[in-house]
């Protein structure tokens, strides 16, 4: 059963998606409160709700909820701010402030839930350096985005003792370039060539094909380069399309223009191998 949490499950917004959710009996339900007491708390208990304290004005609070160790951390949020409590006390500019506090908090907190559990080095100082670049608009005016997916081609010689085995179930959506020489030339040229297509920043996905992965763990098959490129690709498992989400929607070869007859696919690719030389 998936686990939930929710901000707020004492007022209106957050008591509704709890009936929900309950009838539902999808997910495991928790409930936040900045006090974990009172009849209305007890009575959310007796229905099996787990309720546990938090505060909405208090990131590290939320962030502790969202990842309790003792549990599975939270798989979906439900947030909810406040505007008329900080209104009545403070009057309107204040109540503004404090509640684009409490939803930048909420956002950061559950940015944080999944922090260790997808460590893909390869992916860090790429993700370092887009950072830098969204931080500047002039920088990021000047910017295209350009993921390349899997390369068709990634084998290399063995001692012809092991088959090729990754950690996902078949159904993983893992997108590949097919041939990398061949085709990201082809989607670098159409980028340049378009420039109208990917103003301020945009995320092009260099992908021709899906292909399916095998359930196995294979890092102690290929110490090192296993735990690596098999975070990545559980983390497509798990979250399958939205591992490549891009901040507003991703560009495709359909929206550069581009057929699949220009390319070389990841059967092509393989067909194009030497395979004495890894044999």
């Amino acid at each position: 059963m998936d686990n939930s949490a929710e901000c707020g499950g004492i007022g209106t917004q957050g008591p509704s998606l709890i009936n929900a959710a309950l009838e539902d009996a999808a997910y495991q339900v928790r409930a936040l409160a900045r006090n974990p007491s009172g009849e209305k708390v007890e009575n959310l208990r007796a229905r099996g709700v787990e309720v546990v304290q938090a505060d909405v004005n208090d990131e590290q609070s939320l962030a502790n909820t969202f990842e309790m160790k003792d549990y599975r951390g939270s798989s979906a949020i439900f947030g909810v701010t406040g505007f008329f409590e900080p209104f009545a006390n403070h009057g309107p500019e204040k109540a503004v402030e404090i509640e684009a506090a409490q939803g930048i908090s909420i956002a950061k907190a559950a940015a944080r839930v999944t922090k260790d559990k997808w460590k893909v080095p390869h992916f860090v100082a790429k993700n370092q350096v887009d950072d830098y670049i969204r931080q500047d608009k002039a920088r990021l005016a000047k910017t295209t985005f350009f993921w390349i997916t899997f390369y068709g081609n990634n084998f290399s010689k063995t001692l012809g003792n092991y088959v090729q085995l990754s950690p996902a179930a078949p159904p993983t959506p893992i997108k590949t370039i097919g041939s990398p020489l061949a085709n990201i030339g082809i989607f670098a040229l159409a980028i340049f060539k378009q420039p109208q297509k990917t103003p301020l920043g945009k995320f092009v996905v260099a992908s021709v094909v899906h292909w399916a992965a095998v359930t196995e763990d294979f890092s102690s098959v290929w110490p090192g380069w296993g735990m690596n490129m098999g975070s990545m690709i559980k983390r497509w498992d798990e979250i399958k399309e939205r591992s490549w989400p891009g901040e507003d929607g991703l560009l495709t070869k359909d929206d550069l223009g581009l057929s699949a007859e220009k390319f070389v696919d990841f059967k092509g690719t393989l067909a194009e191998m030497d395979w004495n030389a890894l044999l």
